[in-house]
């Protein structure tokens, strides 16, 4: 799995031809700036091939080029972070994850990016996006975005995660979690008043609110009699 892993840092790194491009359907050219199309969107990929053998991936799965230059990236459900970098002059991006891997682009469009280095071929296509609820509570709103563990305990005793490793609450209901390394997905909801929410990933837990201050000190969650869970701003 680990060889696969590497190999299948997909998103590794890219070289956008000069083809033409097409965005959204619309006329095509090459003075496009593509880093526009690339950036801010999942892609997932829909066929990987290394010569004649076809690796199945996961739906999850997916490549994200955010726009501050960071890069995630889930594999097999295996967690990875790192940056990337676009030169539109040269149609090179560039993404540093463990190593570089250069490909060479032969589709681009709003929703279809095709590349590869002669041995191994990819196919991605955008993946939906999170609707946004217009109609949510201000405080469900202050919840929907990425947060950071800052601690955990279980029975009294500390987890120890990566500093990597982030909740994520959309407005849609839609969670995310990595935990050590590992990535899932699942819904979430509040319940009580807004006192208690409730993430739904191969089964329901609740938490129940301890302490509310999203904008400084963060949110602080208890389960039980001695489970906490303390999260901050990514």
């Amino acid at each position: 799995m680990k060889k696969l892993f590497l190999l299948s840092l997909f998103c590794g790194s890219l070289i956008i031809t000069k083809a033409q491009t097409k965005l959204n359907g619309g006329t095509s050219g090459t003075s496009l700036n593509k880093q526009t199309i690339l950036i801010n969107k999942r892609w997932h990929c829909d066929s990987y091939k290394k010569g004649t053998a076809i690796v199945a991936l996961k739906p999850t799965d997916f490549n994200l080029l955010n726009a501050d230059g960071s890069f995630d990236q889930v594999v097999l459900n295996v967690y990875a972070k790192g940056t990337w970098s676009f030169d539109n002059a040269t149609n090179k991006l560039t993404i540093k994850n463990g190593g570089t891997f250069i490909w060479t682009v032969t589709e681009l469009s709003d929703s279809t990016l095709k590349f590869n280095n002669g041995i191994e071929f990819y196919e991605m296509k955008k993946m939906k996006d999170f609707a946004v609820n217009t109609s949510a509570s201000a405080k469900m709103k202050e919840l929907g975005v990425r947060w950071k563990i800052k601690e955990q305990k279980k029975g009294g005793v500390a987890i120890n995660y990566k500093a990597t490793d982030f909740i994520w609450f959309h407005t849609d209901g839609t969670y995310e979690q990595v935990l050590m390394g590992i990535y899932a997905k699942g819904t979430w909801s509040f319940n009580g008043g807004e006192t208690i929410v409730t993430v739904n990933n191969g089964g329901a837990y609740p938490w129940t609110v301890s302490t509310w201050s999203p904008s400084t000190t963060g949110v602080q969650f208890k389960s039980g009699v001695s489970d906490t869970l303390w999260l901050i701003k990514y």
